[in-house]
């Protein structure tokens, strides 16, 4: 009976593994019909990829700072500005050795013609004219000398602090220039003149509280510093006025005795006094000078009056960078010290036709041309060489 359940046991144990073995082969797929054609699997059409407009190469890179922010990228002198500096210095520097020449060949001059006379300008002319025009020469070499050792310090990155309020690089060291080159150039176009003491003094501190005033609205970040740069242009107007008025005086074209006198005339003629030996008579230099004089006028009124524009856009608004500040600056410190300079020092004398033709007006009106030539001819003394300017 155990040997019959064993062996039951065994067939049905048997046909469970064939009945698991079969569900698990894979089964037969059905044959494909031969008359069937194959059908092609749909395909989409291709799509093109959208393509985004190509932008222009930038320029320059756009940074975007936090709101509030101030971009401070114009506030430096970049290499341009450098440039330009560097320029100045070299134009002023050699410009106050040739200014500097021009005084020592007028003394050397006036000591070569020492005892000599020469009476187109009057008695001991030679000496009086080469001295009048050695010491307008003598005053634009310091000017551009002074004028190139500020430049020198801003080209070096000197003479410079950043301003706490806005991070702008400001030049201190042009102040400075201005504040000694200006009134110094006052003083040799008074010289050049004729101008009365009262006036020159006038003038003088006129000049030295402007540019003061100017240096301390600089360096304010609020709106009083207008109430500075008013300030500085009351102190402004005055001295442009004035130089300006100059072509409007009268000239004092009489005759001066040795002592200082004007000679009375009345019984004498001019050629009569001037060609007598026993005479001694000079006519004031800046007579013979007046027309370059003008022109000298002329160009400082012109660049003078520019540089309270660029104040306003570089110093007052922050229109222009400080690059463009400096560049612009140094062409007008180019063109009122180094050509101020030139036209003084390379002065040519002018005619009594040429002052009459210019406009000028005279105390006399005498031909004094005509007058000494004629005294030159009645004495027969040849030219002694110092009218050659």
């Amino acid at each position: 009976m155990l040997l019959l359940l064993s062996s039951l046991a065994t067939v049905a144990s048997v046909s469970l593994t064939t009945a698991t073995a079969t569900k698990l082969l894979p089964q037969k797929l059905p044959r494909r019909n031969p008359t069937l054609p194959l059908q092609p699997k749909p395909t989409l059409p291709l799509q093109p990829k959208p393509t985004l407009p190509l932008k222009p190469p930038a320029t320059r890179m756009q940074l975007t700072g936090p709101r509030g922010s101030i971009d401070t990228r114009e506030n430096f002198v970049s290499s341009s500005g450098r440039f330009a500096l560097w320029a100045g210095f070299i134009i002023l520097f050699f410009s106050s050795v040739y200014f500097i020449n021009r005084y020592l060949w007028f003394y050397y001059l006036a000591d070569v013609s020492d005892g000599r006379k020469d009476f187109r300008i009057g008695s001991s002319g030679g000496v009086a004219i080469f001295a009048f025009l050695a010491s307008p020469a003598l005053i634009c070499g310091m000017v551009t000398f002074i004028a190139s050792l500020a430049y020198l310090a801003m080209a070096t990155h000197h003479g410079f602090y950043i301003r706490c309020f806005d991070g702008r690089e400001f030049y201190y060291a042009r102040y400075l220039d201005w504040l000694i080159t200006t009134p110094l150039m006052l003083h040799a176009l008074a010289t050049g003149m004729n101008m009365e003491d009262n006036l020159w003094h006038y003038m003088f501190f006129n000049d030295i509280l402007m540019i003061v005033a100017g240096l301390i609205g600089s360096t304010i970040g609020t709106g009083e510093k207008w109430i500075f740069f008013g300030f500085s242009m009351l102190c402004f107007i005055p001295i442009i006025y004035y130089l300006c008025w100059f072509k409007n005086r009268v000239i004092d074209d009489r005759l001066f005795d040795g002592a200082g006198n004007p000679v009375d005339l009345a019984a004498r003629t001019l050629v009569d006094f001037l060609a007598d030996v026993s005479t001694d008579g000079a006519f004031i230099p800046s007579m013979f000078f007046q027309v370059g004089f003008n022109n000298v006028m002329r160009l400082t009124v012109a660049a003078w009056s520019m540089y309270p524009i660029v104040w306003i856009l570089a110093e007052g608004t922050g229109t222009i960078s400080a690059n463009g500040e400096a560049i612009v600056y140094t062409v007008l410190d180019i063109i009122s010290k180094a050509g101020f300079g030139f036209l003084i020092s390379t002065m040519k004398k002018n005619s009594y036709q040429q002052l009459v033709a210019a406009g000028f007006r005279l105390l006399v009106g005498t031909d004094f041309d005509s007058a000494l030539m004629a005294a030159v001819t009645s004495r027969a003394i040849t030219d002694s060489g110092s009218s050659s300017l």
